[in-house]
């Protein structure tokens, strides 16, 4: 994501999505209400036929339609301002579709923790991204490393060599490893694991090739091996302190005050309330799927007014299914409430 213009005065910003992932934050920050600017195209009918003409759409939002499989993000409202005017009138519907390279304006009274998310994608950006091949002599699993998580891009299966001569199994092993070559970034740093020796002649074989290649022995070229490089640091030593990492270690350290019952976690809906009441939060965890709740997104504009820090939980993991089962809101405490 790429910042173009901020007047917090007037309440604009204006950003260009420069990865689909990006999605995934305009979501938390673009509420019913707002208002949301950006090219479009409207059917415009002329006698018999119909034309789509390009105009500049100015919209209230009125819904999000957000999907995470595939990502998709669309905005629909009614327009309270069209370029031109004779093809996009004020007053009609209208929706935004929000997709890779497209510069869309948000117009609105800008909350502290929808600037951070705002913060937080335009670093995450400026990173390099990462990919992680997951890799033995029968197969090969190519995992991207996002924003929400962790995602299967595609699997190749390897020829095996008792099937055929060595000439032909050769041939085909170099087709497969060409594959994966295929649909690698040269901008990505890429994490290859795994048991065995299949591992080295692929870091041997990317790092001719230009790429910059991390290799770490794993048990398993599965998607489970990734726990295990989690649990050793790999992705934290690789790309530093990732989003997702970061959010583990809140959910962790909140799930640890909820088994201590020491008084200083609050996920029952009135604990919340009050802890807000009393100012006594550190920080709040609200699970994405939770934000586009009015009364949710008021309870977090209520948060902020008590000093509380408030960080947004990915659904896609495992850390955010555990605060999903405190409730999806849960709250990290100064100080114990009394009764």
């Amino acid at each position: 994501m790429k910042l173009l213009k901020k007047d917090l005065k007037e309440g604009i910003i204006t950003l260009k999505i420069e990865n689909i992932q990006d999605l995934w934050y305009l979501v938390k920050v673009v509420n019913v209400g707002d208002v949301v600017e950006g090219r479009s195209f409207r059917a415009v009918k002329f006698g018999d036929s119909e034309e789509r003409k390009p105009v500049f759409i100015s919209l209230e939002v009125e819904k999000v339609d957000y999907r995470q499989k595939p990502l998709s993000l669309r905005f629909t409202g009614k327009i309270v301002e069209g370029r031109p005017e004779e093809f996009a009138p004020k007053g009609k519907y209208h929706s935004l579709d929000i997709s890779l390279d497209y510069v869309l304006t948000i117009r609105k009274e800008w909350k502290k923790y929808e600037l951070e998310v705002i913060k937080s994608a335009i670093e995450d950006s400026r990173k390099k991204t990462v990919t992680i091949l997951l890799i033995d002599e029968k197969k090969a699993l190519l995992v991207d490393v996002t924003p929400y998580g962790f995602e299967e891009r595609f699997e190749v299966t390897f020829p095996s060599g008792k099937k055929m001569d060595q000439r032909d199994f050769e041939r085909e092993k170099a087709k497969k490893y060409d594959e994966i070559l295929q649909a690698l970034d040269k901008k990505s740093i890429i994490i290859i694991a795994g048991p065995g020796f299949e591992k080295e002649s692929m870091r041997d074989f990317l790092k001719e090739k230009g790429y910059n290649v991390r290799m770490y022995g794993c048990s398993y070229a599965e998607i489970t091996g990734i726990r295990e490089l989690v649990d050793r640091g790999v992705i934290d030593e690789v790309v530093g302190e990732a989003r997702m990492q970061k959010e583990a270690k809140l959910v962790e350290e909140l799930l640890l005050h909820v088994y201590k019952e020491d008084g200083l976690a609050a996920y029952k809906r009135v604990e919340v309330d009050k802890a807000i009441e009393w100012s006594a939060i550190d920080y709040l965890l609200v699970l994405d799927k939770q934000i586009l709740d009015s009364s949710v997104r008021e309870l977090l504009e209520r948060a902020e007014k008590s000093k509380a820090k408030v960080f947004i939980i990915s659904s896609d993991h495992e850390w955010g299914q555990k605060l999903k089962g405190l409730g999806g809101i849960a709250a990290k405490l100064r100080f114990p409430l009394s009764d």
